[in-house]
Protein backbone atom coordinates (compact mmCIF):
# COMPACT_ATOMS: atom_id res chain seq x y z
CA UNK A 1 0.00 0.00 0.00
CA UNK A 2 2.88 2.21 0.88
CA UNK A 3 3.91 2.28 -3.28
CA UNK A 4 0.33 3.14 -4.16
CA UNK A 5 0.48 6.05 -1.80
CA UNK A 6 3.99 7.05 -2.55
CA UNK A 7 2.79 7.63 -6.50
CA UNK A 8 5.82 5.61 -7.84
CA UNK A 9 5.09 3.52 -10.82
CA UNK A 10 5.65 0.07 -10.66
CA UNK A 11 9.15 -1.47 -12.87
CA UNK A 12 7.71 -2.67 -16.04
CA UNK A 13 7.41 -6.56 -16.66
CA UNK A 14 9.75 -8.72 -18.71
CA UNK A 15 7.30 -8.27 -21.76
CA UNK A 16 6.91 -5.08 -21.80
CA UNK A 17 11.01 -4.48 -21.58
CA UNK A 18 11.15 -6.84 -24.52
CA UNK A 19 8.39 -5.29 -26.82
CA UNK A 20 9.75 -1.66 -25.87
CA UNK A 21 13.53 -3.08 -26.77
CA UNK A 22 12.03 -4.80 -29.87
CA UNK A 23 9.93 -1.63 -30.74
CA UNK A 24 12.97 0.74 -31.13
CA UNK A 25 14.08 -1.31 -34.12
CA UNK A 26 11.33 0.25 -36.24
CA UNK A 27 10.91 3.26 -35.44
CA UNK A 28 11.07 6.09 -38.30
CA UNK A 29 14.69 6.46 -39.05
CA UNK A 30 16.59 3.15 -38.22
CA UNK A 31 17.22 0.57 -41.15
CA UNK A 32 15.00 -2.04 -40.47
CA UNK A 33 12.05 0.70 -40.93
CA UNK A 34 13.69 2.25 -44.27
CA UNK A 35 14.27 -1.29 -45.09
CA UNK A 36 10.94 -2.28 -44.45
CA UNK A 37 9.39 0.37 -46.22
CA UNK A 38 11.52 0.03 -49.47
CA UNK A 39 10.36 -3.69 -49.49
CA UNK A 40 6.71 -2.76 -49.23
CA UNK A 41 6.76 0.47 -51.82
CA UNK A 42 8.82 -2.28 -53.80
CA UNK A 43 5.94 -4.32 -53.86
CA UNK A 44 3.68 -1.90 -54.34
CA UNK A 45 5.26 -0.58 -57.39
CA UNK A 46 5.63 -4.43 -59.00
CA UNK A 47 1.64 -4.84 -58.33
CA UNK A 48 1.05 -1.39 -60.20
CA UNK A 49 3.31 -2.31 -62.78
CA UNK A 50 1.48 -6.28 -63.27
CA UNK A 51 -1.91 -4.74 -63.64
CA UNK A 52 -0.50 -1.93 -65.86
CA UNK A 53 1.04 -4.12 -67.99
CA UNK A 54 -2.05 -6.79 -68.08
CA UNK A 55 -4.56 -3.93 -68.98
CA UNK A 56 -2.23 -2.92 -71.88
CA UNK A 57 -1.87 -6.51 -73.15
CA UNK A 58 -5.52 -6.47 -72.69
CA UNK A 59 -7.17 -3.46 -74.35
CA UNK A 60 -4.32 -2.13 -76.09
CA UNK A 61 -2.38 -4.74 -77.46
CA UNK A 62 -2.40 -5.19 -81.03
CA UNK A 63 0.94 -7.37 -81.54
CA UNK A 64 -1.72 -10.06 -82.60
CA UNK A 65 -2.65 -8.21 -85.48
CA UNK A 66 0.90 -7.37 -86.83
CA UNK A 67 1.51 -10.90 -86.58
CA UNK A 68 -1.41 -11.54 -88.52
CA UNK A 69 -0.69 -9.69 -91.31
CA UNK A 70 2.94 -11.18 -91.23
CA UNK A 71 1.68 -14.54 -91.74
CA UNK A 72 -0.63 -13.68 -94.64
CA UNK A 73 2.13 -12.24 -96.17
CA UNK A 74 4.45 -14.88 -96.12
CA UNK A 75 1.23 -17.44 -97.17
CA UNK A 76 0.72 -15.43 -100.19
CA UNK A 77 5.10 -15.30 -100.78
CA UNK A 78 4.65 -19.21 -100.04
CA UNK A 79 1.92 -19.60 -102.75
CA UNK A 80 3.33 -17.63 -105.21
CA UNK A 81 7.05 -19.56 -104.71
CA UNK A 82 5.37 -22.85 -105.21
CA UNK A 83 3.86 -21.49 -108.23
CA UNK A 84 7.06 -20.07 -109.99
CA UNK A 85 8.77 -23.34 -108.74
CA UNK A 86 5.85 -25.41 -110.62
CA UNK A 87 6.38 -23.26 -113.76
CA UNK A 88 10.17 -23.83 -113.20
CA UNK A 89 10.08 -27.00 -113.46
CA UNK A 90 7.99 -27.50 -116.65
CA UNK A 91 9.99 -25.27 -118.31
CA UNK A 92 12.69 -27.43 -117.54
CA UNK A 93 11.42 -30.66 -118.42
CA UNK A 94 10.52 -28.87 -121.69
CA UNK A 95 13.84 -27.85 -122.62
CA UNK A 96 14.91 -31.32 -121.80
CA UNK A 97 12.52 -32.60 -124.17
CA UNK A 98 13.54 -29.88 -126.78
CA UNK A 99 17.12 -31.07 -126.36
CA UNK A 100 16.70 -34.45 -126.71
CA UNK A 101 14.45 -33.77 -129.93
CA UNK A 102 15.84 -35.67 -132.69
CA UNK A 103 13.90 -35.87 -135.73
CA UNK A 104 15.75 -38.99 -136.93
CA UNK A 105 13.90 -40.33 -133.97
CA UNK A 106 10.76 -39.80 -135.28
CA UNK A 107 10.91 -41.70 -138.79
CA UNK A 108 9.84 -45.26 -139.27
CA UNK A 109 12.27 -47.95 -139.08
CA UNK A 110 14.40 -48.40 -142.79
CA UNK A 111 12.42 -45.47 -143.85
CA UNK A 112 13.22 -41.49 -144.74
CA UNK A 113 12.39 -38.58 -142.43
CA UNK A 114 8.95 -37.26 -143.57
CA UNK A 115 8.76 -33.65 -144.10
CA UNK A 116 7.07 -32.71 -141.48
CA UNK A 117 9.60 -33.45 -139.18
CA UNK A 118 11.87 -31.71 -140.20
CA UNK A 119 13.13 -28.08 -138.93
Amino acid sequence: MAQIESGSRPSPGRLSRIYASGRSFFLPGTFIYSAGFGAVAGIGLVGAALVLRTAKVFFWDEEYLRLQSRRRYLEKQAAFFADLQEKLKAHYIGNVLVREYDPVDTRLPFQAIQEKFRF
